[in-house]
């Protein structure tokens, strides 16, 4: 009953202090532009360096489509301990498998510049720190952004994902992350884009009637 309120109303408490730390991509990936090489490939390199092992922290992807093939290439990268790949479940469970993780991830390349997807702000309402991998020209970096999101790394860059990964995972281990704020959550409710989509409605309203006033 708790954990339904808590998907019904957003927000959660801390998830339990435990390890590995969890951060969880929850729907589909695409190659190229919802593709998971590059931090695979940062992951390997952490790994290979000794800075983040799969004991610490573990990544796991939620009803991403085509599970062989991501599977397949967490194998070849030598990074499947450190990647759980999960079939698709009810979006009530998966919603709920949200509040259980200790970051959430975004994934979204080039092609999808013009798109914010909707979990983004499902994401914002849950209240854990968000992961960006991201083209940081497009919409979905920018409304992270002004969250005040800090874990924003471009997606095919291999360098700032695993440096950032590094910072990332200490933080996370330590409590100090990022969260943004409830009330600069709610500007993204149903009710208040509705309200922000109606006063758009009045002035363009108003200005045609003032326009046609002055035409006669």
């Amino acid at each position: 009953m708790v954990m339904m309120k808590q998907v019904l109303h957003g927000r959660s408490s801390e998830p339990q202090n435990r390890a590995p730390l969890t951060i969880l991509h929850s729907g589909g990936l695409y190659p190229l532009d919802r593709d998971p090489s590059c931090l695979f490939q940062a992951l390997a390199m952490l790994r290979k360096e000794e800075e983040v092992l799969p004991g610490q922290v573990q990544f796991i992807f939620r009803g991403c489509g085509d599970d062989n093939y991501f599977s397949q290439m967490a194998q070849e990268h030598k990074v499947n301990d450190f990647v759980k790949i999960e079939p698709m479940i009810p979006y009530i469970d998966a919603l709920a498998e949200c509040f259980k993780v200790d970051a959430l991830m975004v994934i979204q390349g080039r092609k999808f510049n013009n798109q914010i997807p909707a979990k983004i702000y499902e994401y914002f309402r849950i209240g854990r720190p968000i992961v960006g991998l991201v083209d940081l020209e497009g919409e979905t970096a920018k409304v992270l952004k002004k969250m005040g999101c800090e874990s924003i790394f471009p997606m095919t860059s291999i360098k700032i994902i695993k440096n950032g990964l590094k910072e990332l995972v200490d933080n996370l281990a330590k409590g100090k992350v990022f969260v943004p704020e409830l009330a600069a959550v709610t500007q993204y409710s149903r009710h208040s884009r509705a309200r922000e989509l109606g006063k758009n409605l009045d002035e363009v309203y108003e200005q045609s009637c003032v326009k046609f006033q002055q035409s006669y």
